[in-house]
């Protein structure tokens, strides 16, 4: 997943000021810079996390806590993980601060066992060593699919692929579809002769 922007602030001094509200799980990071053209005063900044829930200042997470930046320096903090409903304070002991805050969505449907990648016009997703093709019934095919495009059909209920005539079940030659007398071992007279034969065949497949 790509890096995103979370949040910027330029707080007034000695503000305690929202920089993240966080709706879900994060990897972030933020760097704080000193926009002064002086040494005086002291540019200090502190850096904390207030977990969900949490109603006393013992509970938070302090990240840095009065940290001297100098004139036209900054830096960027380690990275920490937040979860949903965390929120994510600074403050600085002057008005020259800023502060900016980037991640990296943290969610069960992106973690390497359920990672989805888009390749081109294929999506493959991993759950348990499994591959799940694209699905849908025979109106919704790709009219851009490549001649070797893979899909399941919802209708049919088989695994096709796009060839250079057209659209092919996969394993369709292994399909038993009797259409004249020829193509029976010996030609039923009733329905339960010819189901017979059917199931001699289906044994014969298996």
């Amino acid at each position: 997943m790509p890096i995103t922007r979370l949040g910027i602030v330029n707080p007034a001094s000695n503000t305690d000021s929202v920089l993240v509200n966080f709706t879900g799980a994060h990897l972030v990071s933020v760097v704080a810079s000193n926009k002064a053209s002086v040494a005086t005063p002291v540019t200090k900044v502190t850096i904390w996390v207030v977990p969900a829930n949490a109603t006393v200042a013992a509970q938070y997470a302090y990240i840095c806590s009065n940290l001297i930046i100098a004139v036209g320096q900054s830096f960027e903090t380690f990275r920490f993980a937040v979860n949903a409903g965390d929120t994510l304070y600074v403050r600085s002991s002057t008005a020259t601060a800023s502060f900016f805050c980037s991640g990296i969505a943290q969610e069960d449907a992106i973690l390497p066992a359920n990672l989805a990648q888009t390749l081109t016009n294929k999506v493959i997703r991993g759950v348990d060593n499994t591959v799940y093709l694209d699905a849908g019934t025979t109106a919704a095919r790709r009219v851009s699919a490549e001649t070797g495009y893979v899909r399941f059909n919802t209708e049919t209920e088989v695994v096709e692929v796009k060839t250079s005539t057209g659209w092919e079940r996969v394993g369709s030659d292994d399909i038993y579809n009797p259409t004249t007398s020829s193509d029976w071992d010996s030609v039923p007279t009733t329905v339960a002769d010819a189901l017979d034969e059917l199931a001699s065949r289906l044994r014969a497949l298996e």
